[in-house]
């Protein structure tokens, strides 16, 4: 199963309160009113995969980030090997009344991917000057909650599928730790 966006410093999905912030960020300092979000929509933008369920991940994390948030909307983009493209999500956006739009790369570091996604929006924005259109930066480390590297530490191992590339062979799974030696009366180990 795919996860969301995750910290790759301790694998665990980026909170949506994170990704609400940097929608703050983009949208800069100054006194905002909760009806404020009502005009802005944001574009969450994902990686792009030719799996499908990573793809998914990206739109129920936008349908997450939407919920209770007061924004206008809040629409699913791909980066690359999915659609929408970012230029196709931006039309969509306008085409359901946005004029104020914050492009959010939904990866957990800045790099090479959301340096495309700028550019990708900013392209975009030249071309739609009717539209304001912002970028927001990419997530960066989130820090953990309070309490996770104890209750990690008590935590019984769990061993999650490997994911492996396409065409590849998944790795095999570890062995199964050795059972409790049953012994006869006399000490011997016993057999079947």
């Amino acid at each position: 199963m795919t996860r969301p966006v995750t910290d790759q410093a301790a694998s665990r999905p980026v909170p949506h309160d994170a990704l609400e912030q940097r929608v703050e960020d983009a949208l800069g300092a100054g006194a905002r009113t909760p009806g404020d979000r009502a005009g802005v929509t944001v574009l969450l933008v994902g990686p792009g995969s030719g799996d499908p369920e990573a793809n998914a991940e990206v739109c129920r994390a936008a349908r997450l980030l939407w919920e209770g948030r007061g924004y206008a909307g809040v629409e699913p983009a791909f980066a690359s090997l999915a659609a929408p493209d970012v230029p196709s999500g931006l039309d969509r956006c306008v085409r359901l009344g946005a004029r104020r739009i914050v492009v959010l790369p939904y990866v957990p570091l800045d790099g090479a991917l959301p340096a495309r996604v700028r550019a990708q929006a900013e392209g975009w924005a030249e071309a739609h000057p009717e539209a304001e259109v912002r970028t927001a930066a990419a997530v960066g480390q989130v820090p953990a909650p309070p309490g996770l590297a104890a209750r990690r530490h008590h935590a019984p191992a769990h061993h999650a599928p490997a994911h492996h590339a396409p065409g590849t062979a998944p790795a095999p799974a570890p062995a199964p730790a050795p059972g409790p030696v049953l012994k006869d009366q006399d000490g011997h180990a016993a057999t079947d």
